[in-house]
C-alpha cells in the first residue's frame, strides 16, 4: 500500500501472481530461505552472545559448517534445484562464509539473548486480520526488546521513515511486540552480504546497543524529536496505510515511479508510464 495502492489492490485483493520464469540453480529467494534457515539454526543452538563469545575461531567455523550442511541437505530434499556434488559444494562454501561474517560481526555487540527466531504471529491490526514471520527478537542486557530483520540485499534505515515508508514491516512488527508488556527499545537491520555484513538500525538514547542509540543525524533524517515520538509516528502512518487498504484505495500511484515500478508485476495491467523523463 504504501510502495503502490493499485498493487496493493492487485496482489491482495485481486490475487493476482506473475508466471515463474524457470531458471537454472538457487535464485534470490532459494538463498534467502536457506539463509534463514541456517541462522536459526545457528541461535538455537547457542541461544545467546555468551555462547558465542565462548565458542573458540575453529568451533565457530564448525558450527557454521554444520548449521550450513544441515540446511542444504534438508532443503535440497524438498527442492530439486540443488543437484551435483560440485554445485552443493559451492553452495555449501558460500553459506558457512556468510555465517562466519556475521557472527563475527555478532561478537561486537552488547549481550544479548535471543528470545526468538522465525517466530510466526497471527495478530489483527486495524480491521486486517495479517499474520508475519518475525526473523528474529532478542533481549538486551537492560530487559528490553530488538527485533531484528535479516537482509540479503542493500538496506538502510531511511526506509521506515515517511508517510509512505519502504519497508514499513519491522515498525508493524513492533506493535507486536508491545502488545503485552515488553518494552521494545529499538529494530534493526540485519545486512548478511559477502561483500560487507552490517548492523543498522534506530533505538532508544539508552538501549543497550551503541550503534542503534538514538542521535541528532537521526532525529533529523526520521522528523521525530525520540523514540517515542518516532513509534507514535509509526503508529500513526502504519493506521493510515491500512485503513486506505480496507477503504480499497487503489489509485495507481507508485512512489517512485522509476524504482517502485522497475520489478512489479503489475505493468500490464495499471499501464502506468513509467518511462524516465528525458533531460
Amino acid at each position: 500500500q504504501a510502495a503502490c495502492p493499485f498493487k496493493a489492490f492487485s496482489k491482495h485483493r485481486l490475487g493476482l501472481r506473475k508466471l515463474e520464469q524457470p531458471q537454472l540453480g538457487l535464485n534470490a529467494a532459494d538463498r534467502g530461505s536457506i539463509l534463514h534457515r541456517a541462522l536459526e539454526l545457528v541461535w538455537i543452538q547457542l541461544k545467546n552472545s555468551d555462547a558465542l563469545h565462548a565458542l573458540s575461531d575453529s568451533e565457530q567455523i564448525a558450527l557454521c559448517e554444520q548449521a550450513a550442511q544441515y540446511t542444504l541437505d534438508d532443503f535440497s530434499q524438498r527442492q530439486s534445484v540443488l543437484t551435483g556434488s560440485r554445485f552443493m559444494a559451492i553452495e555449501h562454501s558460500r553459506l558457512s562464509h556468510l555465517l562466519n561474517a556475521w557472527l563475527n560481526v555478532e561478537r561486537q555487540r552488547s549481550p544479548f539473548t535471543v528470545l526468538e527466531t522465525e517466530s510466526k504471529h497471527v495478530f489483527r491490526f486495524q480491521a486486517l486480520e495479517l499474520s508475519a514471520r518475525i526473523d528474529r527478537v532478542d533481549q538486551l542486557s537492560d530487559g528490553s526488546y530488538l527485533i531484528i530483520d535479516y537482509k540479503t540485499g542493500k538496506s538502510n534505515i531511511s526506509a521506515w521513515w515517511g508517510p509512505r515508508p519502504d519497508d514499513p514491516q519491522l515498525p508493524l512488527y513492533g506493535h507486536i511486540i508491545e502488545r503485552g508488556e515488553a518494552e521494545l527499545s529499538s529494530l534493526a537491520f540485519a545486512q548478511v552480504r559477502l561483500d560487507g555484513c552490517d548492523f543498522k538500525g534506530v533505538g532508544d538514547e539508552s538501549v543497550p546497543e551503541p550503534k542503534l542509540q538514538w542521535n541528532s543525524k537521526i532525529q533529523s533524517e526520521a522528523g521525530a524529536l525520540d523514540w517515542p515520538d518516532l513509534k507514535q509516528q509509526w503508529q500513526q502512518v502504519l493506521n493510515a496505510l491500512a485503513n486506505d487498504f480496507v477503504a480499497g484505495v487503489s489509485r495507481v500511484d507508485p512512489k517512485h515511479p522509476v524504482n517502485s515500478c522497475q520489478y512489479c508485476d503489475y505493468a500490464a495491467v495499471c499501464r502506468v508510464d513509467i518511462t524516465e523523463p528525458s533531460l
